[in-house]
Formats: structure tokens, sequence, C-alpha cells
């Protein structure tokens, strides 16, 4: 019978430490899980804001496109004018020679303007599209940290209920002694 008694008191101290010990785990998990919550969160806010910064962008790259396609205007009249002068010069003939050259520089210039302008244009349009690239990845990565967020609030209160289990156990054991 002391020997029963003394069996008792060993494995309820077992019992008791090991209650202990699930207690202890899982609190540390508890308080790991929450942190990875904090981050996820503060990832999915970031994400948030990048992704308000990439259509900031696009919007100053419509902007930007609207003033290239100005200049491509410019360009075109400037051509026309050029175009113009060196009919007038034609007509003037030899006294609108000089007037001529002039013309044709003018002309040069406006057609560098708008090759210029559109490879401008070109590479904004590749910017944009890359933006939107960004975007979509940095939504992605949002809805995955959200989701995320939620899982692991989920394991947050799942780990709560065990510990307090545990708790629970523990205080039962210490009764039965």
């Amino acid at each position: 019978m002391a020997e029963d008694v003394k069996n008792r008191e060993e494995i309820n101290a077992r019992l008791s430490s090991a209650i202990e010990e699930i207690a202890s785990s899982t609190q540390t998990v508890y308080e790991a899980v929450e942190q990875v919550a904090k981050s996820a969160s503060a990832l999915a806010k970031a994400g948030q804001e990048s992704v308000e910064q990439a259509k900031l962008l696009q919007e100053k790259n419509a902007d930007t496109i609207k003033v290239i396609d100005f200049i491509t205007n410019i360009a075109g009249q400037t051509n026309l004018l050029g175009l113009n002068a060196a009919i007038e010069a034609a007509r003037a003939g030899e006294q609108g020679r000089g007037f001529a050259v002039v013309a044709e520089e003018v002309r040069k210039l406006a057609e560098q303007s708008r090759e210029a302008t559109e490879r401008i244009q070109s590479t904004l349009n590749e910017m944009n599209k890359a933006v939107e690239g960004i975007s979509k990845t940095i939504e992605t990565t949002g809805s995955i940290s959200e989701e995320q967020a939620a899982s692991t609030e989920e394991i947050t209160a799942n780990l709560s209920r065990v510990t307090k289990a545990a708790e629970d156990l523990k205080k039962f054991v210490e009764a039965l002694n």
C-alpha cells in the first residue's frame, strides 16, 4: 500500500511536470505565433502602401505621356512649318536658298524631337507594364499575408485553449494530491 501511494505520488509528480512543460511550451509557441501575426499584419499593410505608391507612379507616368503627346504634336507642327518654309523658299528661288537650309534644319529638329518622344513614350509604356506587374505581385503578397494573419489568429486562439486546458489539468492533478 505504501508502495502504491509512492508510485501514485511519482506518477502525479511526472504528470504535473509534463503538464507544466506543455503549458510552458504552448506559451512559448503562442508568443511566437503572436509575433508572426504582427509581422504578417505589418507586411500586409506595407504591401497595401506599396500598391498605392505604384498606382501613384502609374498616374504620374500617364501625366508624362500626355506631356509627351503634346511635345509630339509640337514636333509635327514644327515639321509642317519647316515643310511650308521649304516650299516658300523654293518659290523665292535663288533668294530663298538660305531660308531653305534653315527650313530643312527645322524639319530635321522636328523629326529628331518626334523620334525622341517616341522612345520616351515607349520607355514609359514599358515602365507602366513593369509597375502593373509589381502592383499585382504586391497585391498577391498582401492577400497571402492577410491569409497568414487570419491563420495565425486561429492558431493563437487554439493555443490559448490548449494552454488553458493544460492549466486546468494541472489544477486537477494538484487537487488529486
